[in-house]
């Protein structure tokens, strides 16, 4: 093991996770209304009037919440590791494969060089592996147990590891695609890039050893700000990116779609549920919540003074979202809104992947600087 490694000390995992399962549930929300805007609820029906500002709460997924009312469900917070440095970003990942089961792996950012860890937390330092040059990583886990890490490096380049049966890691650098990029793996183990062309937003895929390159949309080259990738239950991809405007890139038989999600803001977390809708969340004014609807795109704040959020779905396509200001909060979207549960000390940043929702539905959420922890219930 390099002796790089003494950056990170790897601390026993000291949190209790109670399951706690969910269920959905698309009820009508009662609200003041004013206008039809031709909306529709998620289960199909007319979502009736929306508010005057155009919102429109009926169109949104609303939960049974997993606690529930006068049920105490804590969450508990344990040590996962400590490094010489506070990360510049961390990316956490779960995955069920047919051979391990679950498997839980982390990458970050730390003291300027890339590290991954896979299995529980307590084997996180036993199989670390360094890689050099890092200003934000992206860590996945396929269907067949696929382990890949997306390094963007600070001069912009990309550069995809992948492991090797025999556990080494094989590196590939994507033609044409720059920082910031993004991973994501689709059914057949195929690994999925977005990011940033000479004046485009670019989506790959490597099919059968060959990248096919294929431009969603036309961007400045000199734009900041994340690029988010997600596949649909069609395996197609979605891209969301910011030209001022939140967009959306939708990849369709007959080429890529667009359509402005939810007006001037900044993408932080993408996620497409089993009938192929978008969800989103969002800087403006703190972190909003969009859905997109066939009448359009709806939205509503999650928390207006939160700094960075990450957004999951259930199973059932109910949204769970994690977020960060003075501490870390959870909260859940049920008939009455997001509830908003503050889960423990820390942070985290735009570029983090913070949040996975375990194989039973228990939400576990890394969080911090330098000493890194994990809560969960």
């Amino acid at each position: 093991m390099p002796s790089r490694l003494s950056h990170l000390a790897l601390l026993a995992l000291t949190a209790s996770l109670a399951a706690v399962a969910g269920g959905a549930c698309f009820a009508p929300v009662l609200t003041a209304q004013a206008k039809d805007a031709g909306h529709e609820r998620p289960d199909g029906g007319d979502a009736g009037p929306s508010n005057l500002d155009g919102s429109c709460p009926m169109c949104l997924p609303s939960c049974e919440p997993t606690c529930p009312p006068g049920e105490s469900c804590p969450f508990t917070t344990g040590a996962a590791f400590e490094s010489g440095c506070a990360p510049a970003s961390y990316s956490l990942t779960v995955a069920v494969t047919p051979d391990s089961g679950m498997e839980l792996a982390a990458s970050l950012c730390a003291c300027g060089e890339a590290w991954a860890g896979a299995g529980t937390p307590a084997d996180w330092g036993d199989n670390a592996v360094f890689f050099s040059a890092c200003a934000r990583t992206v860590s996945r886990v396929g269907p067949n147990g696929e382990r890949m890490i997306l390094v963007n490096e600070p001069s912009g380049t990309v550069r995809l590891f992948e492991q090797r049966t025999n556990g080494s890691w094989r590196p590939e650098d994507p033609p044409q695609i720059r920082a910031p990029a993004t991973l994501a793996i689709d059914s057949a183990g195929n690994p999925h890039l977005a990011g940033l062309g000479q004046g485009a937003i670019l989506h790959l895929a490597r099919v059968d050893g060959t990248w096919i390159v294929d431009p969603a949309a036309n961007a400045d080259s000199d734009r900041r700000g994340l690029v988010l990738l997600a596949l649909g239950p069609d395996g197609l991809p979605r891209i969301a990116f910011s030209e001022g405007d939140v967009k959306l890139a939708t990849k369709t038989d007959a080429g890529w779609e667009h359509s402005t999600a939810s007006g001037m803001g900044a993408p932080l977390s993408l996620q497409v549920d089993a009938e192929g809708r978008a969800h989103l969340l969002y800087l403006l004014d703190g972190v909003r919540y969009t859905l997109q609807t066939p009448g359009g795109w709806v939205s509503e704040m999650l928390d207006g003074k939160a700094t960075a959020a990450a957004l999951v779905l259930t199973a059932e396509g109910c949204p769970r979202a994690v977020w960060s200001r003075d501490g870390v909060f959870y909260g859940e979207r049920t008939a009455a809104g997001w509830t908003s549960e503050r889960i423990a000390d820390g942070n985290f940043g735009v570029e983090d992947e913070p949040f996975v929702l375990l194989p039973d539905g228990k939400p576990l959420v890394l969080h911090g600087g330098a000493a890194m922890s994990l809560s969960g219930r």
